[in-house]
């Protein structure tokens, strides 16, 4: 047993000492697609009830954790607001306009009428209305839980194109719920900023629900290769951003090297590749290193890729709107 432990530890240890992880930016698409014809969007609030009682709970609760009785739900609106304001295609307007709804607002009411919709857009010169009909929140074992929901209506083709209700939660001292990229951790919960910007993120979830958006992405790749010079010369490069070098280097570790160095050369060139702005040569390259090489890590590479060019022509097809 102890050989075995060993013998696991050292390979985990050569894996480390062979590959590391490189990091860039990568746009990727949004899940909702906004046709052409929507060139901006107001938004309005709607997810007040018209219960008074509800009301003076939740303003009390407000005012009892956050010191005041302003309502969070408008810094949900302004993420959501920056959040599309970022993607420099869609407009978007905060109008202000604040309506009481039936219900707790724990859940979506009846949709708007038609003919609200169209004024709306009408007085602020917009193509629809994206309205915040669902926000509440709770505080539960140190956790601080957001409901929000969404719609987005489009009066020219009288369709909802949207319509999704989620939570978001923060812990307290670090802990998060789920896996959550963007949750704020509150480490003192009773103050304004932390709820302030919770209800905010809480809004930039769903900004980037209908428009793309900026991730950073992790790939691995090879440092060394049996001591060979082409293959460690590539990998500098590559730590050093210098992607001319990097490309030519590995080449000559390509045409040069034993199987398992070619191989390792092949899956940092389609990194290099990707990196560049290449996805296309990136996703072949990663395919020979596989399949010519036998490379393991190029393979699951290859399905990342494969993924990655569906998302690219997602992406066309959106700026293209």
């Amino acid at each position: 047993m102890k050989q075995i432990y060993r013998s696991t530890l050292l390979l985990a240890v050569m894996v480390l000492l062979i590959s590391a992880d490189i990091y860039f930016d990568i746009l990727v698409p949004a899940a909702v697609d906004i046709p052409a014809h929507i060139g901006s969007m107001a938004i309005i609030d709607r997810s007040h009830s018209e219960n008074e009682v509800v009301n003076v709970l939740e303003k009390g609760l407000l005012s009892a954790i956050s010191g005041q009785g302003d309502r969070l739900s408008k810094y949900c609106i302004e993420g959501a607001h920056d959040q599309v304001l970022s993607y420099n295609k869609v407009k978007p307007v905060i109008t202000g306009i604040v309506e009481k709804r039936p219900g707790t607002a724990l859940d979506f009411p009846k949709p708007m009428e038609w003919f609200e919709v169209v004024n709306i857009c009408k007085q602020h010169g917009t193509d629809a209305v994206l309205s915040l009909e669902i926000f509440s929140r709770q505080y539960v074992d140190n956790i601080a839980e957001v409901k929000v929901g969404f719609r987005l209506y489009d009066p020219a083709k009288k369709m909802i194109l949207d319509e999704f209700q989620y939570y978001h939660g923060i812990g307290k001292g670090g802990q998060v719920p789920g896996n959550d990229p963007g949750a704020i951790v509150l480490n003192t919960l009773n103050t304004d900023d932390a709820l302030k910007k919770a209800g905010y993120i809480a809004g930039s979830i769903y900004g980037k629900r209908i428009t793309p958006f900026w991730i950073r992405a992790e790939r691995k790749y090879y440092k060394r290769s049996k001591r060979d010079p082409n293959m460690a010369e590539g990998a500098r490069m590559m730590e050093v951003n210098n992607w001319d070098a990097a490309i030519a280097a590995l080449q000559v570790a390509i045409e040069t090297g034993h199987r398992k160095t070619k191989g390792r050369a092949a899956h940092n060139l389609s990194v290099v590749y990707e990196i560049t702005g290449q996805p296309d040569l990136a996703y072949e390259t990663a395919q020979v290193a596989w399949g010519k090489y036998r490379n393991k890590a190029s393979r699951e590479y290859s399905e990342i890729l494969q993924q990655r060019l569906h998302e690219i022509n997602q992406l066309r097809n959106q700026e293209e709107r």
